[in-house]
This record gives C-alpha cells, sequence and structure tokens, in this order.
C-alpha cells in the first residue's frame, strides 16, 4: 500500500555510507477488502516513529546500525496529471537520526508517488529516480490467507525525460495470517533490478488489516546494495513503528 518505491531509509543509507566510505491467528477462510484498505490508508495517511535497527555491510565490515525515525505519508490529493493520466499524488518521507557504528547520520528524503483515482499505481518521483508503470497496475479488490501475486511492475530512469534508462521494479503482494482469526497480514513486497536484471534491493512493508478494510501499519524490512563512487555497501535495516 505505502510501497510505491523503495525503502527511503536503506536507499538514503545506503548512499551516505558508499560516498563517506563508511504469532499469528491460524488458518481462516475469510477473505479481506484489500483495496477498501488502499483507499483508506491513502486518504488518511501516517505519521509515525519508528525505531531502526540492522547492519550495514561496507567492504566486508559489518557495521551495526540504529536510530529513530519519523516515517511519513501524506493523504493522496492535489489532482494533477502523470504521464498524460489523471492523478493523485502522495508523499512518502523518512527523516531522523541514525547511529551507524556509533557515529550520527541525519536522515531527510522523500519521494512523490502518483495514483490513479482509484488508487492504481502509475508511478513515483525521488531520489534520483523517476519509475513508470509498465502496464495498468491494480490492487486485487479481496485477498485470502496464503494468497500471492503481482501488483504493477515499473521500468525507472534517471528523470522524467525517460532518456537514460535504469533497471526496473516489480511491487507484489503476499498474505499471511494476522494475529487474530479475524486479520491478515499483507506484506507488499517491492524489488529492484538493474539493467542486467541483477536484484539490487528488496523492501517489505507489512500491515495488519481486517475484514471491514482497516489498516495497520506493522514493519518495514529491506536490504539494499550499492556501488556507486565508493565501496561496496549493503544494507538490512528493520523498521518498526513505535
Amino acid at each position: 500500500m505505502g510501497t510505491y518505491n523503495k525503502a527511503l531509509l536503506i536507499m538514503a543509507l545506503s548512499a551516505s555510507l558508499s560516498a563517506c566510505g563508511g504469532g499469528g491467528g491460524g488458518g481462516t477462510t475469510l477473505s479481506f477488502p484489500l483495496q477498501t484498505a488502499v483507499v483508506n490508508l491513502y486518504s488518511t495517511g501516517y505519521q509515525k516513529t519508528a525505531v531502526v535497527s540492522g547492519t550495514a555491510l561496507v567492504s566486508g565490515l559489518s557495521i551495526p546500525v540504529s536510530g529513530i525515525v519519523t516515517l511519513t505519508l501524506t493523504p493522496a490529493a492535489n489532482p494533477t496529471t502523470f504521464e498524460g493520466q489523471d492523478a493523485l499524488v502522495a508523499t512518502t518521507s523518512v527523516a531522523g537520526s541514525i547511529t551507524v557504528n556509533s557515529q550520527p547520520l541525519s536522515i531527510d528524503s522523500s519521494t512523490q508517488g502518483f495514483l490513479s483515482p482509484t488508487y492504481a499505481p502509475l508511478g513515483y518521483a525521488g531520489n534520483g529516480q523517476y519509475c513508470v508503470a509498465a502496464a495498468a497496475g491494480s490492487y486485487p479488490s479481496t485477498v485470502t490467507i496464503g494468497q500471492t501475486g503481482p501488483i504493477v511492475s515499473y521500468n525507472c530512469y534517471t528523470d522524467n525525460t525517460k532518456s537514460t534508462l535504469t533497471g526496473s521494479e516489480s511491487l507484489s503482494f503476499a498474505v499471511a495470517p494476522g494475529p487474530s482469526l479475524s486479520t491478515a497480514t499483507v506484506s507488499l513486497i517491492d524489488t529492484s533490478f538493474d539493467l542486467s536484471n541483477v536484484q539490487v534491493s528488496r523492501a517489505q512493508d507489512n500491515y495488519v488489516i481486517d475484514t471491514a478494510g482497516n489498516y495497520t501499519f506493522v514493519s518495514e524490512s529491506g536490504e539494499q546494495t550499492l556501488n556507486e563512487n565508493g565501496p561496496l555497501v549493503t544494507v538490512n535495516l528493520t523498521i518498526t513503528p513505535q
């Protein structure tokens, strides 16, 4: 739902390090209205304080990462156009302070996601990327425990001129039991590939939804590998709202 882009924190931290060199509820046959949950999410947005934990592997050296950040998703509004289509805009941002091997690092990054008037993902822009849906994507109306599937695939460029292709991304979903029989855990999984189709990042947002389409953001986890203008950096992080 909120994962129309890679984990912003993971992207920002990878780039910074490279530059400086540094209990389920069991089985159920219920169906859950994922599309309704998506509409609720983008209609209300959220702002949450979250704990960050993980490691950064810099040129083979494992470095601990921890910190506190504020995650914000603005409600989808401000009707505009994206690639010639009517669109809504929702901004995802992350800001805070991260400690990497006992050294503080400030994080402040944002991305604009573009959605159709029916909340289908169209693309996003920010952090040196401009990604466009290769074909019309959509969230399933309802889902059941154990269900998986694709949502949308993007072609990604350096900017909106689309003159330089950088790779591709895919957004998919997986549904697992929730903390009670009347809930499900929906994971939205964003996977990014370079021009050689080698995976370079993976971000997973986890939400608990109920049979009415109410949602709770539970956690985000992901990894990013970067080797531009510096040493090889691989970051693995888990982000958990307080």
